[in-house]
C-alpha cells in the first residue's frame, strides 16, 4: 500500500468542494524538488511529461519546431 502526500489530499479536497487552486505553485514546487534531487544525487532530469504538456499548450508540434515559444 502506498502513501498519500498532503498536496494530493489538498487537490482532492479542492475538487470535492469546487475550490480554485493555483496549480502553478504545485508545478514549480515539483520542479524545484527535481532540481534539488539532481544537485544532491547527481541524477538525471526526468520531467519530460511536464515539458511535453507545456509545449503542446503553447502550440508547438513536430512540424512547428520550438521557435514559437
Amino acid at each position: 500500500m502506498g502513501t498519500t502526500r498532503t498536496d494530493e489530499l489538498f487537490m482532492l479536497w479542492a475538487m470535492l468542494y469546487n475550490r480554485p487552486v493555483n496549480t502553478c505553485y504545485y508545478l514549480l514546487d515539483y520542479l524545484v524538488s527535481v532540481a534539488k534531487k539532481i544537485l544532491d544525487e547527481k541524477s538525471e532530469i526526468v520531467v519530460g511529461g511536464i515539458i511535453t504538456f507545456i509545449t503542446k499548450k503553447f502550440g508547438v508540434s513536430k512540424n512547428k519546431g520550438i521557435t514559437r515559444i
